[in-house]
This record gives structure tokens, C-alpha cells and sequence, in this order.
């Protein structure tokens, strides 16, 4: 090969090397860019991180502030030592007693304001009370429990809410979250959950719930932009794929407005899972003396009639009369009622109120007027069930 032709071919090598390093260096600054820009919108990224047991925690102890579009100022995100999203420390030793929440981003507060998030309103009704609020963006009712059992039950709460949302149904048995492995329900091949009707038969097999959670031991780190993106168009090419609407996961973007996979019916497997872990949660709770409550959201789109049209607008080859939204309220307050386990479903009562819309914020989490509606609601049963005068 000629010394020309070697020159020649060296520099094309340079160029295809330094036009590589020119594209990281602009993916790196536009990433930069992004979380800058969009910080409400990425704020998860910075508030949590991984966890061998959870799949990731609150980090303990920050302050953050992110802009809001709909406050139209900043938001406050502020966590107390050991992760909760409150201003307040909480002492093991106590003086009053303690209702504790537990939930996903709905209870954190995804998206709204310190001031704003469940339990704020619950605390101004029931001043002789200490209410704890214990939300965790992501978390399923898998993550609920085991977060209750390794922590939380420390703080000797004397009731304890957990806040189940629809899509916990299937994330229990969901690996990995956020580019996070997660503890996750599997099933064996030879075990048929529907031979076990009560929990004592579910144990014999499964031992303690926990015990049976596998997890994988490391996380992976994603830049929040180039995850979501990832995300995004896998979700795009899975839902092209899937021809029962039962089993899509159908997003639209500025928003995460969900038609869930509970819609019209999850699969029946999740449905039981649901159902024997929560019986679980009660057991546990009641041996630690405490009484349990569950508070069951209902999604956006389930509730919100003229966000639904929207939906099924952009949607156009969805026919909406295929989904039938009641039947996993029916379903829960059925096999609730068969555990004897308390349950507050507000379906009817967002849909029965005078202004559904204003209970949410546009990405479908709850608006400052859901939160109130949620505390009201949430302080009447309490005393309707005899768990407070």
C-alpha cells in the first residue's frame, strides 16, 4: 500500500473517530440540557436511587426545586432522613399516634407541591393524630409490603393505608423499573394459584411472601432522556405487536396517560396476586397490632369522560366500548369484602365529582384538589369504620 493511500486512510480512521467523540459530547450535552430544562419532568431521576432490597429508595435528606407548568413556579421536593417526603422527623419513640400511608407516586406526589401531596389535608382533620406519609415513585404493592416489613413498621403506626393504583397488578410481577432490577412475584411452573382459596394454603407452598421475592443484586444507571426515549419506542413497538387490548400498554406522550393494563380486565393471575398479597399485608400488619385500610385510585382515563374522548381520539383504531372501567372496582371490592380487609375505591366518587378534571394534573397524577378529595374521603371512612372517632 502506498504512503499516499496509508495517509489517506489513517485520516479517514481519524475523522470516523473524532465525528464519534463529537456525537457522545453532543448526547452528553443535550442530556445536561434536558435535565436542566426539564427538571419537574425528570425530578425522579434525582430523588431516588438503587436499592438491593426495594429496587431504589428515596434518597434521604435533599432539597429540591423544580419548575412546574402548572403551578407556574417552583415545586418543592423535600425528604426528611429516612427518605419520606416531608419537612418532619419522625422519632421510633412517640407521643401521638401514627396513621401511616403507603404508595406509589400518587402519595409522593409526583409532579406537585411539598404542601400539596396525600396526607397534608388528612393531618389538618385529625390534629391528634401523626400522619406519615411513605410514597415511592414506581413502588407496587410488593414494594409496599417489604418496605413496611424491613422499616416502616418501626414507627408502630396504629393504622396503615396502602394505596393501590391499577397498574400494580402487574408491575408485582415486573422485573425491572427505571432501568432498576426490582423485587418481583413469580409463579413456579407446577404451582396453579388458583388451587388456593385462603392464605394459610398460599403459605404452606410460598412460605412468607418476602422470603419468595427474587431480585437480582445490581441496578444500571440510564441517562433520564435516553432511558425515557428507549422506553418510549419500546412500548411503541410492543403495543404494534399486541393485538388484545387487555394486555397493551398504550402511552401518549406528554402525559403518561395509561389505558392499563387492568382495562378491561389484567391478566387473571395478577388479579390473584393482588388479592393474596394484600391478605398477606393484613396478616402482618394486625400481628404488629396495627389495623389495615386499602384506599384503591382509579387512573385518569377511567374517571375523566371528556380525557377519555381525547384519548381514544389519538387512539382512533381503539374502540373504547371494548373496555368495561368498573369491573376491576367490582373485582376488588369482592374479593376485599371475601378477606374482610377494608376498602375505600374511589371510582364513583371521582367520577360523582362536580369537576373530575380538576383532580388531576396533566401527566394523570393527582392535582392539590385530588389530594383534598383523597384526605376527605379517606378521613370519613376511617370514622365510618370505626378505626377513628
Amino acid at each position: 500500500m502506498s504512503r499516499r493511500k496509508k495517509k489517506k486512510k489513517s485520516k479517514l480512521i481519524n475523522n470516523i473517530l473524532l465525528s464519534v467523540l463529537v456525537l457522545l459530547i453532543g448526547l452528553i450535552l443535550v442530556e445536561v440540557y434536558l435535565q436542566i430544562s426539564f427538571e419537574t419532568q425528570y425530578v425522579r431521576g434525582r430523588v431516588f436511587n438503587f436499592s438491593e432490597r426495594l429496587g431504589w429508595e428515596n434518597i434521604p435528606d435533599i432539597h429540591k426545586m423544580a419548575y412546574s407548568k402548572y403551578y407556574k413556579d417552583n415545586i418543592n421536593y423535600i425528604h426528611n432522613s429516612i427518605g419520606l417526603r416531608d419537612e418532619r422527623e419522625f422519632s421510633i419513640e412517640q407521643t401521638n399516634p401514627r396513621i401511616l400511608l403507603i404508595g406509589d407516586s400518587f402519595v409522593y406526589g409526583d409532579g406537585i407541591d411539598q404542601a400539596d401531596i396525600i396526607g397534608r389535608r388528612l393531618q389538618e382533620l385529625l390534629p391528634e393524630y401523626e400522619i406519615i406519609t411513605a410514597g415511592t415513585i414506581g413502588y407496587s404493592t410488593t414494594q409496599y409490603l417489604m418496605w413496611y416489613e424491613e422499616a416502616l413498621h418501626e414507627y408502630k403506626p396504629e393504622i396503615v393505608v396502602f394505596f393501590v393504583y391499577v397498574n400494580d397488578f402487574a408491575e408485582n410481577r415486573q422485573h425491572k423499573a427505571f432501568g432498576f432490577t426490582k423485587p418481583w412475584i413469580y409463579f413456579t411452573p407446577e404451582f396453579d394459584i388458583a388451587e388456593f382459596d385462603n392464605i394459610a394454603e398460599y403459605e404452606k407452598r410460598w412460605g412468607t411472601v418476602s422470603m419468595n421475592m427474587k431480585q437480582e443484586q445490581k441496578g444500571r444507571y440510564f441517562p433520564m432522556f435516553f432511558f425515557d426515549l428507549y422506553q418510549g419506542i419500546k412500548d411503541n413497538i410492543n403495543e404494534l405487536k399486541t393485538e388484545s387490548y387487555e394486555e397493551s400498554f398504550l402511552r401518549i406522550n406528554q402525559g403518561h396517560i395509561f389505558l392499563e393494563q387492568s382495562l378491561p380486565i389484567p391478566a387473571r393471575e395478577d388479579l390473584i396476586l393482588e388479592d393474596k398479597l394484600l391478605r398477606h399485608a393484613k396478616e402482618v400488619i394486625e400481628k404488629d397490632g396495627a389495623k389495615f385500610f386499602v384506599a384503591f385510585l382509579p387512573t385518569r382515563v377511567q374517571v375523566d369522560e371528556v380525557y377519555r374522548e381525547e384519548v381514544f381520539k389519538r387512539y382512533y383504531n381503539i374502540d373504547q366500548y371494548n373496555f368495561s372501567f368498573p369491573v376491576i372496582s367490582k373485582y376488588m371490592k369482592r374479593v376485599m369484602g371475601e378477606a374482610e380487609i377494608p376498602l375505600l375505591d374511589y371510582y364513583h366518587i371521582f367520577i360523582d365529582h362536580k369537576d373530575t378534571s380538576s383532580l388531576f394534573v396533566p401527566d394523570g397524577h393527582l392535582s392539590p384538589d385530588g389530594t383534598k378529595v383523597v384526605d376527605e374521603e379517606l378521613h370519613k371512612a376511617l370514622i365510618e369504620q370505626g378505626f377513628i372517632e
